[in-house]
């Protein structure tokens, strides 16, 4: 009888310290369990202020890897659990409801009597929507759900494609009688076979904003408004605004370098790109060139009469420039003496136009710079016998590149996901002189153009002479640069 007793007591005993325990281990992570809320939180705000289309995919990737892991672990908490689910079903949600709103205003109401203009930049919006759907999959849809999306998507892409064949025809023929039209014009100011080279001279001279679409996620839609203050910058190689570069047939946007195809239609010219997650279209008309937007309530500032540049974005949004100066800054740029037009212009070499230092370079070493329009190949862009090139603003070093192209993690002595070089260069100008700066292996990489007549902060070299200077140290850049080290162009 004593002994069950005792055996009741120690029972008892262990019970009690068993739920003391699990008290305590509660108590303990309540404040754990309110981080990890706070965290999920967090990284939803991410998703929700991320602009960046891709960017935001990432973010919703990293929730769901991270929900997984949490579900599969040994301690794991309900309201953790619901915080995941919550926050990941409101995600998708968003992208989602992003998603149908594309396809909503992809929608054509009367097809019979849209421009090929119109529906070709719902075609474009549709292909756009294509690939997003491509990269969300089931990450954001369920497998049947997308299958239905994808094939009304496809549906509806169908219906324009067969309008656009059936016009073709009608439009071939409007654009050759258009096109003679044009030619026929004595003050006639695009040249476009010199546009689709890459040679902007016939569209120099000052460009302004006239209209813009916009949407004010007020329930209207893409509407008009002429209060804009884009800037449009054209250079003999180069046609820049706040949103793209157009250089030859490649376009630059926040996504990268797309490629261009160019189509003559009804006496306009369009650069089309639908490469990235954001098609866009660079459209020239020409003046007497009738602009048909695609959507109702043509702003009057829009005048038919002179050139115009339309820059237009995936999802019915448009820039709409036109040139304020008529012919005259043409014909004064075709009285531009071959002097004038060899001049080092730092201003648009520091937006990747090398047109002004076109030819090639070299120094008493014996290292050349052979440049092109848009690139610049260096015999030896370091001082250490590593040929390089700069396209654009971007640098490539191939000796210190893995297979694929990219550069070579740095190595033992640094750290583990420093690369042997950067490859985007920054420019600063100081004093008249523009450096373009990069890295390689923790030196510095610069490459200094100096104008003639520009000392900046390098002495050495022929001040009569436009120079530059390429070299990768850690030292003082005055004390490192002699005579020898500086190129000059030699035809």
């Amino acid at each position: 009888m004593k002994n069950k007793k005792v055996v009741w007591v120690i029972a008892i005993i262990v019970i009690l310290g068993g739920a003391f325990y699990i008290y305590n281990q509660k108590q303990d992570n309540g404040p754990k369990i309110e981080e990890q809320l706070k965290g999920i939180d967090k990284e939803a705000v991410a998703f929700e202020n991320e602009k960046n289309e891709s960017k935001q995919f990432k973010e919703l990737e990293k929730l769901i890897k991270e929900s997984d892991e949490y579900k599969k672990g040994t301690e794991t908490n309900k309201k953790v659990i619901k915080r995941y689910d919550d926050s990941i079903y409101q995600a998708r949600k968003l992208l989602k409801d992003k998603n149908e709103t594309t396809f909503e205003e992809s929608k054509i109401t009367n097809l019979s009597k849209a421009s090929t203009r119109n529906i070709t930049m719902k075609v474009n919006s549709l292909k756009v929507l294509s690939k997003r759907l491509e990269i969300q999959n089931v990450i954001v849809y369920d497998k049947k759900e997308l299958n239905n999306f994808k094939s009304k998507v496809t549906t509806l892409k169908k219906s324009y494609d067969k309008q656009l064949n059936k016009s073709d025809s009608e439009s071939d023929q409007k654009s050759e009688s258009a096109s003679t039209k044009v030619n026929e014009q004595p003050d006639q100011t695009m040249d476009f076979s010199k546009i689709k080279q890459g040679d902007y001279t016939s569209l120099l001279g000052n460009w302004k904003a006239v209209a813009a679409t916009v949407n004010y996620s007020n329930g209207k839609g893409v509407v008009w408004s002429t209060s804009t203050d884009s800037k449009l910058s054209i250079t003999k190689n180069q046609l820049t605004d706040e949103s793209i570069k157009l250089q030859g047939n490649t376009l630059v946007d926040y996504q990268g370098s797309n490629s261009v195809k160019f189509n003559k239609k009804d006496g306009y010219l369009m650069a089309q790109s639908d490469d990235g997650a954001i098609a866009r279209d660079v459209v020239f008309y020409p003046e007497g060139i009738a602009f048909n937007p695609g959507i109702d309530g043509k702003p009057t500032s829009i005048d038919d009469s002179k050139d115009r540049i339309v820059i237009f974005s995936s999802g019915g949004f448009q820039q709409i420039y036109e040139k304020v100066d008529g012919n005259t800054s043409v014909k004064k740029s075709s009285n531009v003496s071959s002097t004038d037009k060899a001049k080092m212009d730092i201003n648009e070499i520091k937006t990747g136009d090398y047109a002004t230092i076109d030819g090639t370079w070299k120094n008493k070493h014996g290292r050349e710079i052979n440049v092109g329009h848009d690139t610049m190949k260096f015999t030896d862009i370091t001082g250490f016998k590593q040929a390089g090139e700069v396209r654009n603003l971007k640098l490539n070093i191939p000796e210190l590149n893995l297979a694929n192209g990219k550069p070579k993690l740095a190595g033992l002595y640094q750290s583990g996901d420093e690369l042997m070089y950067k490859q985007q260069l920054q420019s600063t100008i100081t004093d008249g002189a523009l450096e373009l700066k990069g890295s390689v292996s923790r030196s510095g990489l610069f490459v200094f153009f100096l104008p003639k007549g520009t000392k900046g902060e390098l002495t050495a070299g022929d001040i009569s002479k436009d120079k530059i200077v390429a070299l990768s140290t850690q030292g003082a850049l005055s004390m490192m640069v002699t005579e020898s080290d500086v190129y000059y162009r030699v035809n």
